[in-house]
């Protein structure tokens, strides 16, 4: 697993390729960090697998798999300086079988037999209307406040919005986070 790939050259592909490694591609953390744009449209063309990540809370305040589909489909246009690249499903694919596949896990679409990894929407959210493309609606309008119920492995882990122990988790993590603030004041 290669991360962010930024520089790439032609060659540099041709060797991802021949040694079939996968890529996860964090482009609001590459944008954050000024670090440059991933040539998402020419690893496509290769059939290089790209996969679909947030980096970590220091080069990406929010870890929003959903920013990062919408990021990575305007980046991979911008990028290509061509409006067909990163289509909405090449993307979604990005964050979801893709990943799945360069780890080996058995999941990342919803099939018989898979890992039961998924979320369920408030498919009456304003930011899923109209719904005529949920891919689309997903890619470019979706925020994590369209997303109602999480389950990881069958098992739910948010249920209307609410995550099992969330205030004391939050509790916990402000408590933390000061005694990191009082050491960055010495």
């Amino acid at each position: 697993m290669l991360a962010h790939c930024v520089h790439l050259t032609e060659k540099d592909m041709d060797i991802i390729k021949k040694h079939d490694c996968k890529i996860a591609h964090c482009p609001i953390s590459n944008m954050k960090l000024k670090s440059g744009m991933m040539a998402y449209e020419g690893l496509q063309k290769k059939g290089i697998t790209v996969t679909l990540g947030t980096d970590g809370s220091a080069s990406n305040n929010c870890l929003s798999m959903l920013s990062e589909m919408k990021v990575s489909a305007l980046t991979a246009k911008t990028q290509a300086k061509d409006s067909k690249a990163g289509s909405v499903l090449d993307i979604f694919n990005t964050a979801t079988v893709n990943g799945a596949k360069a780890f080996g896990i058995d999941a990342g679409e919803i099939k018989e037999g898979k890992l039961a990894d998924f979320i369920l929407l408030d498919l009456k959210h304003y930011l899923l209307l109209p719904n005529y493309n949920l891919i689309s609606n997903l890619v470019y309008s979706a925020q994590n406040d369209c997303i109602t119920d999480v389950f990881c492995d069958g098992v739910q882990l948010m249920k209307d919005r609410k995550v099992k122990g969330e205030e004391q988790i939050c509790e916990e993590f402000e408590i933390l986070s000061e005694k990191f603030k009082e050491l960055d004041n010495k």
